[in-house]
């Protein structure tokens, strides 16, 4: 049975794709170094894909980009892409699942 992807929750949804690249990319890594080195346009090709996945992951209710939150460094905030989703959207407070 198929899993339909709009019915998962936005963190299975990014856990998936960090599995996805956790297992891939050492198997596509070891076979660059092994095999041929032509198994990097694919490595290439999976890391594009996942990240441009995750970045467009949004906010159910206000469709912000979950990835690019506020954070402060040195008490300076800035609006950066983080590697975590927070647990409340920072533009609308809605509890991010």
């Amino acid at each position: 049975m198929l899993v339909s992807l709009s019915n998962l929750k936005l963190r299975t949804k990014f856990r998936a794709a960090i599995c996805i690249w956790f297992i891939g990319g050492p198997i596509l890594i070891l076979l660059t170094m092994y095999v041929s080195d032509l198994f990097l346009i694919p490595l290439i090709g999976l890391l594009f894909l996942l990240g441009g996945y995750t970045m467009l992951l949004r906010c159910p209710k206000c469709s912000k980009p979950v990835l690019y939150n506020l954070i402060e460094i040195f008490g300076i905030k800035m609006n950066v892409w983080t590697s975590w989703i927070p647990k409340q959207c920072s533009r609308c407070g809605t509890e991010l699942d």
